[in-house]
């Protein structure tokens, strides 16, 4: 195997998957400006928080699905037995969206009253409960997609949905004067529109005559551990907009989120990393030098994901300038801690290679539901002191502990020559120079 030419691959492929995420985002910080003044930072508070309920419900809507579904498809090159298991996958899916959909229309008034009770937030439940179930084929062909190696195709599905969202967005937001309730109108005729397209190009690979129970029964079993774990994920990352609102208010929960958006410019590189790395890993995870490559690929993504990290910082407090009025200037202040907890949510993919091979997924579902522990704990010790900076650091302490750890498990049963001190290196050095820069913005 030639590793240089591998890892040009791996770069050509993250580069395709990254253009959907590049115009994403650009159209998002072409969009900020416009909705930072159109929203207040309680808009953007109830925004967050019905977002983040909706990320709790497609943990269950999903049921690991996905993960599984990428085991038994590079299992075999037999066409007839990919599609059963594509298949089983989808209409397993569909059932569950449309269930769990009914249930939130119908609870919308209940949930909205633990969140911020007023008739926005509860009608925007009841939206999403529709988007929730016309959403899940995006899932499934991205997926199939990426199962193939099919980038560009991938990609230029993306690319089209965000579009066809953020052209729906702008209309019932900024010209029909929707506020927050078009974010959701756009959201759920975007997803149902991709949902026909999704029905029209995977037509044959979604009948349901290649549904087989046997091997639904089988998927589900092995993602079970998996679902525990996307729900301590959720945890990690999430949950703290509800704390923040515990202790705080909705205006602190927007300004957490705008931060966010921020910080999230990292996953520019990541996202697209991500994407590309599981199917490209596991093609020739069987070659010899295999190991030597992964090991490669660990130290390349901390020396980029490190210099990356030092510039967004030093910068952001110019972009936000510049994309928001002066009352969301203190979202600045959790931008570093959440842009070193999307790093670390890369690094778990590339350790989760190692027990993919090995054949089992506990050390996942163990790693991130002590990262969720750790992240509970914190949160209500330090939100009550720091509000939303408490919740940041406990994202980024939290979220650090799911790679250590299974990286520590994936060694025991598929040693990698990662060279772990170089990496650490490499984000102590951004670290302390960031650490610098944060104070003065603080002063």
């Amino acid at each position: 195997m030639n590793i240089f030419r591998e890892l040009k691959n791996l770069i050509n492929e993250s580069i395709v998957y990254g253009l959907s995420s590049v115009i994403s985002s650009l159209v998002q910080f072409f969009l900020l400006p416009l909705y930072t003044r159109v929203f207040t930072t309680e808009d953007y508070g109830r925004i967050s928080l019905v977002l983040a309920t909706m990320a709790f419900l497609n943990i269950f809507s999903g049921l690991a699905l996905d993960n599984s579904a990428a085991r038994w498809f590079f299992a075999t090159s037999d066409k007839t037995d990919q599609k059963i298991t594509i298949a089983s996958w989808a209409w397993c899916q569909w059932l569950i969206t449309l269930l769990i959909g009914l249930s939130l229309i119908s609870l919308s008034d209940f949930i909205a009253s633990y969140l911020i009770k007023d008739s926005i937030i509860t009608l925007c439940l009841q939206i999403s409960g529709l988007t929730l179930f016309v959403s899940s084929n995006q899932k499934i062909i991205t997926n199939w997609l990426r199962f193939q190696r099919r980038a560009w195709s991938t990609t230029l599905f993306a690319i089209f949905s965000n579009i066809l969202t953020i052209s729906l967005s702008v209309l019932f937001v900024l010209y029909i004067g929707l506020g927050v309730i078009g974010v959701f109108i756009a959201e759920v005729i975007a997803s149902f529109c991709m949902f026909v397209i999704t029905i029209a190009i995977m037509k044959d690979w979604l009948s349901f005559k290649y549904f087989s129970w046997s091997r639904l029964k089988e998927m589900l079993v092995y993602g079970f551990p998996l679902i525990p774990a996307s729900l301590a994920f959720w945890v990690v990352n999430l949950s703290d907009r509800y704390v923040i609102r515990l202790y705080d208010n909705s205006s602190e929960v927007g300004l957490y989120q705008v931060g966010f958006m921020i910080s999230a410019s990292i996953t520019l590189i990541t996202s697209s990393f991500q994407q590309a790395w599981g199917p490209f890993a596991m093609s020739f995870h069987q070659r010899k030098d295999a190991p030597k490559l992964y090991a490669t690929v660990f130290y390349i993504y901390c020396i980029v994901t490190s210099f990356l990290a030092l510039i967004l910082c030093v910068l952001a407090p110019y972009i936000l300038s510049i994309l928001a009025p002066p009352e969301y200037k203190d979202a600045i202040s959790v931008v570093p801690f959440l842009v070193f907890s999307n790093i670390f949510i890369g690094l778990t993919y590339i350790a989760a290679i190692g027990l993919s091979i090995a054949k089992t997924t506990v050390p996942i579902g163990l790693g991130i539901t002590f990262a969720a522990i750790a992240n509970i704990v914190l949160n209500i010790i330090l939100v009550p002191y720091l509000g939303k900076i408490g919740a940041a650091l406990a994202t980024l302490i939290s979220q650090s502990i799911t790679p250590i750890y299974m990286f520590t498990k994936a060694q025991q049963l598929y040693p990698i020559p990662y060279p772990f001190k170089k990496g650490t290196l490499c984000y102590l050095v951004s670290g302390i120079l960031i650490y610098g820069i944060y104070f003065n913005w603080l002063v």
